[in-house]
């Protein structure tokens, strides 16, 4: 069993680390993560593995453990609402405002095993056809080194494919391979993927719809605030930010503005715009 002292020192490990708060209470998630983990790596226990990374004795240990902690999940398409928006909205808008520089980039941050840039892509690719002469980047990355190799290869399981995939979208796209299901070389070269710790420096190229959903969550307000920051110098002025349901920038910090109420999508405040 995990003690208080080792449940505590642990969630104060994985915040310095990485920024992802561990509300006590969390016991069981760090149990149920962390006691496979334990005996692959030939510890006798939970509590004897917990102590080896308290110690510091081993950071390839350490980033496992680090890792395991933090959530992957996701599915395809998850929120309609938020597809339906990018779709009837986003991408409309943008592909007017584009039309001369012929180009569009979106972020996945959090990715995770990559089901929402290929969502993105699939998208795009069925509804957009005037973007095949665009430069168009879709750009996804993730903490978890491991999560984003996964993400990269593109293969599927059926439980993983019937969460949320329209079956035309299977037909066309993917191809069976025994018991899982492998994307389109087309759709998987549209994505790029990294991995980034966001609460690390960031890349600087400029965005045109960043997807950041159900990761705040996970972050005091003082983090949370530091993102938000980072997002405006990488978000274009006409760009879109995609926010999970419970997620939002008010009482955080100011300068966003929600611009619809079928979901949780926002856009920078133009100097001058009166603050909602």
């Amino acid at each position: 069993m995990l003690t208080h002292e080792q449940f505590s020192a642990l969630s104060s490990l994985l915040k310095n680390e990485t920024a992802v708060v561990l509300e006590t209470g969390k016991e069981y998630l760090v149990e149920s993560r962390l006691t496979c983990l334990a005996h692959e790596e030939g510890f006798a226990s939970l509590s004897e593995m917990i102590d080896a990374v308290l110690r510091r004795s081993d950071l390839s240990l350490n980033q496992k453990v680090l890792l395991a902690l933090t959530t992957n999940e996701t599915s395809f398409f998850r929120d309609l609402s938020a597809f339906d928006f990018l779709k009837t909205t986003a991408i409309v808008e943008l592909v007017k405002n584009r039309a001369h520089a012929s180009s569009l980039t979106v972020w996945s941050a959090a990715c995770s095993t990559g089901q929402e840039p290929y969502s993105i892509a699939l998208l795009l690719r069925e509804n957009f056809p005037q973007l095949a002469d665009w430069k168009v980047q879709i750009r996804a990355s993730d903490l978890n080194p491991k999560i984003v190799r996964k993400a990269e290869q593109g293969i599927y399981t059926p439980v993983e494919i019937n969460r949320g995939l329209p079956i035309q979208l299977l037909v066309k796209y993917f191809t069976q391979s025994g018991e899982t299901y492998l994307i389109s070389p087309e759709i998987r070269r549209t994505v790029s993927f990294f991995v980034q710790n966001l609460i690390a420096s960031w890349p600087t190229t400029p965005v045109d719809i960043l997807f950041m959903r159900n990761v705040l969550i996970y972050f005091d307000t003082e983090t949370k605030r530091q993102i938000f920051e980072k997002i405006k110098t990488v978000l274009a002025p006409d760009g879109y930010l995609f926010l999970g349901v419970a997620e939002t920038p008010y009482r955080i910090t100011e300068g966003f503005k929600k611009v619809t109420t079928s979901t949780n999508v926002y856009q920078k405040e133009s100097q001058g715009t009166d603050k909602k």
